[in-house]
């Protein structure tokens, strides 16, 4: 009975910096906003659709951050970010390489035949302020990464 007890005030103990946090989620699109300009530059806009996107550069790299699965024009689930390369044709090889041994993106070549780096944000029942700016570091490293170490050995 004592190390059920325990457990439980353990476990809620553990939780209780979780419930006094503000969460964000798809509603918070000022504070996704936020988190990528301290990141690099990022500017709000709206799709055809009435959906949030934002534009921004990570080290001179452009990227695109695209909110889904909206029930309104402020309300949305997650988000999708994607950077566009279009000067080297890449190869196959490179893209599998990567794909296998990267975690959190994805690498695609698109219908324009330009390679995209991709990587997916799930923002159903909110998240933490300090969970959204790790998932930008991780999307700022692999885009640095991506740039500079795989196109870099694309020129030689």
């Amino acid at each position: 009975m004592k190390r059920v007890f325990l457990a439980l005030a353990l476990s809620s103990t553990i939780m209780l910096p979780a419930i006094g946090q503000n969460l964000i989620d798809g509603s918070n699109v000022d504070e996704v906003l936020n988190i990528a300009k301290g990141f690099g530059s990022a500017t709000l806009e709206y799709n055809d659709e009435g959906k949030p996107a934002i534009r921004g550069r990570i080290e001179g790299a452009p990227y695109y951050l695209a909110f889904q699965n909206c029930s309104s024009e402020t309300s949305c689930n997650d988000f999708f970010l994607q950077a566009y390369f279009l000067e080297p044709v890449i190869d196959y090889e490179l893209i599998n390489d990567w794909n296998y041994k990267k975690r959190w993106t994805k690498l695609y070549i698109d219908n324009d035949a330009d390679a995209v780096l991709e990587m997916d944000f799930n923002l159903s029942g909110g998240v933490s302020s300090k969970n959204l700016d790790q998932a930008f570091s991780i999307w700022s490293q692999l885009l640095e990464e991506f740039n500079d170490g795989y196109l870099s050995e694309l020129d030689k």
